[in-house]
């Protein structure tokens, strides 16, 4: 499957979700993930897009055996609260971007 028939296929599903015509469950996070990998690894930008690849890991692997920087620098800035891990705001950030970089939102 192409880059182009990954990114088409997201965005219709992206378009459904905002016309509230799927529900946003764990089956649709879970397909967003693993499509944001796929173009994540296709185009090489591991580093650019960690919390993606991060999550997307471990929602279909039943091992992690790495962490990522940002969950380094994030448990070392804490203070022992990792609210901002739990909350998944790396994520939230990160999905944000890739869906700006990728031209599949309209904010």
């Amino acid at each position: 499957m192409s880059q182009r028939h990954i990114k088409d296929k997201l965005r219709t599903e992206l378009e459904l979700l905002e016309t509230r015509e799927i529900p946003l469950d764990e089956a649709f996070v879970i397909y967003f993930l693993v499509e944001a990998r796929k173009m994540i690894a296709r185009e090489k930008s591991d580093n650019s897009f960690q919390a993606i690849v991060f999550y997307r890991d471990w929602a279909v692997h039943i091992q992690k055996d790495w962490a990522p920087p940002f969950i380094e620098e994030m448990i070392e800035n804490s203070g022992g609260k990792l609210e901002r891990f739990v909350e998944m705001g790396y994520l939230r950030e990160e999905i944000a971007r890739f869906l700006g970089v990728h031209k599949l939102s309209d904010s």
